[in-house]
């Protein structure tokens, strides 16, 4: 007769939390646990190794600059919502290069996933990572491969034979 809704019923706003997921109109999750089985999944093979870029070199994950100091923006993020706020602030430049490394900042590189323009867009973020690295391609707008760390990019380098390869498919 027509379509199922999916719908969360929660007890507060405040302290959002799903009592109650319908799915297609059937309970599925009550109190935060599953309640139903999932199904057996395998993605499509069309699905899969569609990001068709060489791993990123140490230099491509530098932030070349001239002099001893650059004003960049920063993205900081809140601890206790998922709005960010624009920041500006001086960093010093070491080697020709943004010494982000020494603040608490994380460098996040964006990388066009499908080899055809090779794009990287480059950011720095406040309060994302305490240490480490990851690296995404699911997001909400571009689903391009986003790499965010919070050491050096040639700790990321050393450590890339697992999450790459899982990138790649």
């Amino acid at each position: 007769m027509g379509d199922w809704a999916h719908i969360v019923l929660t007890k507060s706003l405040e302290d959002f939390r799903a009592d109650y997921v319908f799915h297609a109109g059937r309970l599925v999750a009550q109190d935060g646990e599953l309640i139903v089985p999932l199904p057996d999944y395998t993605p499509p093979e069309a699905s899969r190794r569609t990001v068709r870029i060489a791993p990123p070199t140490t230099a491509r994950l530098h932030l070349a600059a001239r002099g001893t100091t650059v004003t960049a923006r920063i993205m900081q993020m809140r601890p206790d919502s998922t709005y960010t706020e624009a920041r500006t602030e001086r960093l010093p430049v070491r080697n020709g290069a943004i010494d982000w490394e020494s603040s608490d900042l994380c460098l996040a590189a964006v990388f066009e996933r499908h080899g055809r323009a090779g794009t990287v867009g480059y950011g720095l973020v406040r309060n994302a990572l305490r240490d480490g690295a990851i690296a995404m391609t699911w997001a909400h707008d571009s689903h391009n491969l986003l790499v965010l760390g919070r050491s050096p990019p040639p700790t990321w380098r050393r450590r890339r034979s697992g999450w790459w390869r899982r990138a790649e498919g």
